[in-house]
This record gives C-alpha cells, sequence and structure tokens, in this order.
C-alpha cells in the first residue's frame, strides 16, 4: 500500500484580475496492489475438446486520487473558476515482463 500526498501554494503575480492572490491546494493519491495470479476455470468450445486451465499472471492495483482536499476555489483565467474537490479511481493491470528464453538457430548448408 502506498499513500503520497502533496501540497502547494500558488502565488498569483499577474496584473489586473485576481492579482497577487494565493491558494493552497492538498492533493492524495492511495494505491494498493495486488500480486496474486487469477486462475479461472477452463474453458471448452467443442464437447470433445480437452480444457486447458487459464491462468492470468498479471499484477493489478486499486487506486484512489483525491485532489483539492481543502475544497479551494481559484482562478486561473480571468473570471474562470476551477475545479473544486474531486475524487477518481481505478485500476492498473502491468502484464507480466516478456520471456528471456534464448532460442536455437538451426543452420541448413547444402
Amino acid at each position: 500500500m502506498q499513500l503520497t500526498t502533496q501540497y502547494r501554494y500558488s502565488q498569483r503575480s499577474a496584473t489586473g484580475f485576481d492579482a497577487g492572490s494565493g491558494y493552497s491546494m492538498l492533493d492524495m493519491r492511495l494505491v494498493y496492489g495486488i500480486k496474486r495470479k487469477i486462475h479461472l476455470a477452463p474453458m471448452t468450445y467443442l464437447p470433445d475438446e480437452t480444457p486447458a486451465p487459464i491462468k492470468w499472471p498479471y499484477q493489478y492495483s486499486i487506486w484512489v486520487n483525491a485532489q483539492n482536499l481543502l475544497n479551494t476555489q481559484y482562478k486561473e483565467i480571468a473570471s474562470v473558476p476551477l475545479m473544486p474537490r474531486w475524487i477518481t479511481f481505478g485500476i492498473t493491470v502491468t502484464p507480466p515482463p516478456a520471456a528471456t528464453t534464448p532460442r536455437e538457430v538451426q543452420i541448413i548448408s547444402k
């Protein structure tokens, strides 16, 4: 499990609307990795087929992002307000590394 926290303070230095105003942002990300292999029941399409077990050696991680946890109201361009607090989540699937087995090469000469 991994928890990442980021705090930012931005100070506007532009002239005009909202000149000199600053705002604070707090973001967090939580990631939980699953390293187990998933085994599915064998499947067949024809009655006389021998089913082969299905194995998925992939790694999975479930993540949650929370941005602007302080729910700061801020504007980057004149009067356009940007996103309030928001949360996203998802699953990341990482395939196993490619096999690096050496291959034999046969050269046949006549």
